[in-house]
């Protein structure tokens, strides 16, 4: 439990030791939101009352303090935010079963990982999947947001573990920008074809 409590402390307390960035760089510390734990798409097609997992997932860390790929994410902080037709957000599942969440639906994710959780081969690492159910047919937009407070101001962060002393590190929306969804359900039927990689960097345009 110590353990826990010092890992979502060091969320807080390490804004110090992280430079603000104010964009993303080459397309790395992105975190978006898709329909496979493989980034398969951003958009689905559902029918209302079933309910629909997304992954979230976190693209390309790297720590440009040291120049380096990160291998070890010891926590994450971000906002989930759903506008549209009625909706439910069901439930959050986090890829470790030693994690505390200090943060809350409303305000935002405040993670700490007991044991850091490494990052794949192919240099991502699927941090949750949240459930989200639509009661009507219609669209629902996903954007992400800096929790609230936030330890970098007015951007997502998570923890690099790979190196000591570990190092908050700024994490962008996939999307390019806050204002913009990283996913669409369109609450119409179920889809049965799954989007190119060049048909979502169209919609990321």
């Amino acid at each position: 439990m110590k353990r826990f409590v010092l890992t979502v402390t060091t969320i807080v307390v390490l804004s110090l030791l992280a430079p603000i960035q104010g964009l993303a760089q080459f397309g790395n510390n992105l975190l978006g939101c898709y329909t496979d734990e493989d980034m398969g798409a951003v958009t689905m097609d559902v029918t209302p009352f079933v309910s629909m997992p997304v992954y979230i997932v976190l693209s390309n860390p790297y720590n440009y303090n040291t120049d380096t790929e990160v291998s070890l994410v010891g926590g994450v902080e971000f906002r989930f935010i759903t506008s549209g037709v009625e909706h439910m957000l069901l439930e959050t599942v986090w890829n470790t079963p030693s994690f505390i969440d200090v943060g809350s639906d409303e305000n935002g994710h405040c993670v700490g990982f007991g044991i850091p959780i490494p990052v794949g081969d192919g240099g991502y690492l699927t941090m949750c999947v949240k459930t989200v159910v639509l009661y009507a047919e219609g669209v629902v937009n996903v954007h992400f947001a800096p929790s609230i407070p936030s330890s970098i101001p007015n951007l997502m962060a998570y923890v690099d573990s790979s190196i000591e002393p570990i190092t908050l590190i700024p994490l962008y929306p996939a999307s390019g920008d806050f204002a913009d969804p990283v996913f669409t359900f369109s609450g119409m039927t179920v889809a049965t074809d799954k989007a190119s990689f060049d048909e979502i960097k169209a919609m990321y345009r």
